[in-house]
């Protein structure tokens, strides 16, 4: 996806990065996926992150610090103390026990991978030390981040309409693509990573219910996202995609506490309703809420025993082919999911927060083998595939929508049409002096003039759901004037715009007064690292 300094970032490590952000969503209630990821602007921060830990890497590798191997295992230590600076010897001997005989990994590539990051943090050390952040550039940036613009943006898309040779020979490069999927049944044993309920949460319900303030409950106890917030979830509406732990929420009055109710990844959520009104939308009960998430862990020596287990399961399982027997061994009972294929997003008999790993672990599998061990968010599987579907070949006909969308998507993605849209857009913006001006000039693009109001480069929110960079759409608008069009500028997708400011908000006396003192050191801080 990228080269730096030299260094590419493999198509593989940008997927894993992507696929590791799904599963932190996921432990905190949120459904998501890749093409989520791309529209919210996620994949663009992952791309930046991953970008900046190469160069990063590339200058520590310059410096070339060595330590002694004595220094290296001193700083493994220091993961091994408690919150009173006690170094745990039989946490860390167990530690070393799981890494001898269960991974495989080798010391001196864990002796490395801990220099690497040692050198990493005396780099950033060394450009903190010498690096100077005045007060005018520390105003600007608050200045910028407070700022909120008003625009309108169009679509720049030319009408595409494949001939039907195209169609058809989108189809005949490979029919196989049109196939209806193999779909896979399989038995598992699991071990689940749920840690057990941890009394705090039932001490807090009965707190919150006898009548503590739950706000500061919730900043005193919970592991939320919103925490510093006292759990405000500010007014919430049930859909049809509200998550199952949330459902507990909507059956509440105002003033009324919820049970601990478990959720996925085996947190726990407490909610309590404050508020209640008729939404103006779509007419339908919206409560004012905030919550308590407890992420109750297991403790390192109980996981790796887990994983331990699961590997002896699924050794076993493969030398005798019988994952019951296997299971039954280990006090393990086997289930069975129900069918699912390569893009199933629900598999019955496995939690939503495990589905993705699941069928990941298992997908690939011929009829009668073993997976290999599957670390999941809520469990750890060991698979064996009991029903095995064939894939259905499609005649054209079947499937000739489908394929005349491909080959659309195929044409709006190819560097031609990209280049087009590109010309397009700078003679659309040479010719008017407004968009509204656009549809009038332009009928065969058929665009429309969307409005975008209280647009703030900090807040993805705030794009109305337009899978644009923030900051790029921001740098585009920062020195415009009301009224001028900018662009073009390119979405996440490829999609090309025009955009227009209409009006610009800067901070104001109240955002100085109150949320300055609070962020300057902050942002000085920031920008030293």
């Amino acid at each position: 996806v990228a080269v730096v300094e030299g260094s590419p970032i493999p198509a593989a490590e940008f997927r894993q990065a992507l696929n590791q952000e799904v599963q932190q969503r996921t432990r905190f209630g949120q459904q998501a996926d890749f093409n989520d990821l791309l529209a919210d602007g996620t994949a663009q921060r992952v791309v930046e992150s991953l970008v900046s830990r190469r160069l990063l890497d590339a200058k520590a590798r310059e410096i070339n610090y060595h330590f002694t191997k004595d220094f290296l295992v001193d700083q493994l230590k220091e993961e091994f103390k408690d919150e009173e600076g006690r170094f745990d010897a039989e946490r860390w001997n167990q530690w070393v026990k799981y890494i001898t005989e269960s991974t495989g990994q080798s010391w001196n590539a864990i002796y490395e991978s801990v220099a690497d990051q040692l050198r990493r943090q005396l780099v950033v050390a060394e450009a903190a030390a010498s690096a100077r952040v005045s007060e005018r550039d520390i105003k600007r940036e608050f200045e910028e981040a407070h700022t909120t613009l008003d625009l309108k943006y169009i679509e720049i898309a030319p009408p595409i309409e494949p001939t039907e040779e195209e169609v058809r020979a989108r189809y005949d490069a490979d029919p196989s693509v049109y196939d209806i999927p193999a779909k896979r049944k399989a038995d598992f044993a699991a071990l689940s990573l749920r840690p057990p309920k941890p009394p705090l949460a039932d001490e807090i319900v009965e707190r919150a219910r006898t009548g503590e303030d739950f706000a500061e409950l919730a900043r005193e106890y919970s592991e939320g996202v919103n925490a510093a917030e006292g759990g405000d979830m500010g007014w919430m509406t049930q859909t049809p995609q509200t998550p199952a732990h949330q459902e507990a929420l909507f059956e509440l009055q105002p003033g009324e506490v919820s049970d601990a109710v478990t959720g996925p990844g085996g947190q726990y959520f407490i909610y309590k309703v404050e508020e209640e009104r008729e939404s103006e939308v779509t007419g339908e009960r919206d409560v004012k809420a905030r919550r308590i998430v407890l992420n109750p862990r297991l403790d390192p020596e109980e996981r790796a025993a887990l994983e331990a287990k699961a590997q002896a399961v699924m050794e076993s399982a493969k030398e005798s082919g019988d994952l019951a027997a296997a299971a039954a061994e280990a006090g393990l009972t086997v289930q069975t999911s129900g069918l699912f294929g390569p893009d199933s997003r629900t598999i019955e008999g496995i939690p939503p927060e495990d589905v993705f790993r699941f069928r990941t672990g298992v997908s690939e599998l011929s009829l009668g083998v073993v997976s290999n061990v599957i670390q999941a968010q809520a469990n750890i599987y060991v698979a064996k595939v009991v029903e095995l579907t064939q894939p259905e070949p499609q005649p054209f006909e079947a499937v000739k929508d489908q394929a005349r969308e491909d080959t659309l998507e195929a044409i709006r993605r190819s560097p031609e049409y990209l280049e087009k849209c590109e010309q397009l857009a700078e003679e659309i913006k040479e010719s008017v002096a407004v968009l509204g001006e656009v549809p009038e000039k332009f009928p065969e693009l058929s665009v429309v003039v969307h409005e975008l109001d209280g647009f703030n480069q900090q807040d993805y929110a705030s794009l109305g759901g337009l899978p644009i960079n923030p900051r790029q759409l921001y740098a585009q608008l920062a020195d415009k004037s009301p009224g001028e069009v900018a662009g073009p500028i390119r979405d996440f997708m490829g999609q090309t715009y025009l955009v227009q400011l209409v009006a610009k908000h800067p901070p104001t006396d109240a955002d100085w007064e109150e949320q300055w003192p609070e962020e300057r050191d902050r942002l000085r801080e920031r920008a030293l690292a």
